[in-house]
């Protein structure tokens, strides 16, 4: 009896070791589908937000979301380009007849900013443009022409659509400073 003990502990022991490499193995396999359970279950996607990076689909929903890391945004711009890349600026002229901004971008440098300003034609889609307050980020407006909103000091986050950021658009989300 007490050798047949033993044999039945490693007995015991073998069949634990193959469960716990069958789970093993099983997790493997089932990797990509048990990290797309929680997609499955909600229907929600959940990414981890690259910084600086807007973390919805629009810049509109990323505000709302969570807080853009503009500084670093803005430092990508001078070391990656303009275009194509999203920006926050102040309005330093509103030019509705001309359809342009006067744009002052700050890019931040060693524990200051560098400030510049940019000329910029405007094509804001109406259909993806959004005016918010800058208290407390109300939607106060959207699907409108920009420029029935635009006022100097108002910031404005858009994309710079060439290589000069001489032509901004595809989204436009203009932060009024002003009370409304």
């Amino acid at each position: 009896m007490i050798e047949a003990m033993p044999k039945k502990l490693v007995l015991l022991g073998l069949v634990v070791l193959v469960i716990l490499g069958a789970a093993a193995i099983a997790y493997l396999f089932l990797k990509e589908d048990i990290d797309n359970l929680g997609e499955t279950l909600t229907g929600n996607k959940v990414e981890i937000p690259v910084e600086g990076e807007p973390t919805q689909e629009t810049l509109l929903l990323s505000l709302f979301d969570s807080p853009i890391d503009f500084d670093g945004q803005m430092s990508k711009l001078r070391s990656e380009g303009f275009e194509n890349n999203y920006f926050i600026a102040y309005l330093n002229k509103v030019d509705a007849s001309k359809k342009l901004f006067t744009l002052k971008m700050e890019f931040p440098i060693d524990g200051g900013s560098e400030i510049e300003e940019k000329v910029a034609t405007v094509n804001c889609p109406i259909e993806s443009t959004a005016v918010l307050g800058q208290n407390n980020m109300e939607l106060l407006a959207e699907k409108e022409d920009v420029f029935k909103w635009a006022e100097v000091n108002d910031f404005l986050v858009s994309y710079c659509l060439n290589s000069t950021c001489s032509i901004i658009g595809k989204e436009c989300v203009l932060i009024k400073t002003s009370v409304q």
